[in-house]
């Protein structure tokens, strides 16, 4: 079964893509309450914290002063892919804050940037960008 799933999304991948981003984004103003909740908080700070943890192991290595260890090389290679996931959770949420929280006249632009970042996370040229580029996501997403 999981063969036929992985055919069917190597088929489809554009609309499984577009599919899967929506019904994240659909999840998420169903999931976020108000920005001050606990459990926000935790989600935000662990998903922060993670991030920053896999960016900077990744950085160590491509200056040669790590190597993950025979153990969790498994592992270690879908740390890309779950960064970009939580970089985009991370985006919708802040997102749905600040459209929640902020005159749409004054904030429209950014929230455009926003929504703009959110879409080009989801990319593969993006997520095959290398670290500079998910560092960059992760200092805009310190700073919302």
């Amino acid at each position: 079964m999981l063969e036929r799933i992985k055919k069917f999304y190597e088929a489809h991948e554009p609309a499984c893509t577009a599919g899967l981003f929506a019904a994240g984004f659909l999840f998420d103003i169903l999931a976020v309450g108000r920005i001050d909740r606990l459990h926000n908080v935790i989600h935000q700070a662990t998903y922060l914290s993670l991030c920053g943890f896999f960016i900077g192991l990744e950085l160590s290595q491509a200056h040669g002063r790590f190597t993950p260890p025979p153990r969790l090389s498994t592992a270690w290679r879908y740390h890309v892919g779950a960064t970009h996931f939580m970089l985009g959770t991370l985006l919708n949420i802040y997102t749905l804050f600040y459209f929640k929280s902020a005159s749409l006249g004054t904030s429209l632009l950014f929230l455009l940037a926003l929504l703009g970042l959110l879409a080009v996370n989801e990319l593969k040229p993006f997520k095959s960008s290398g670290p500079l580029l998910r560092m960059t996501m992760l200092s805009l997403c310190l700073l919302s």
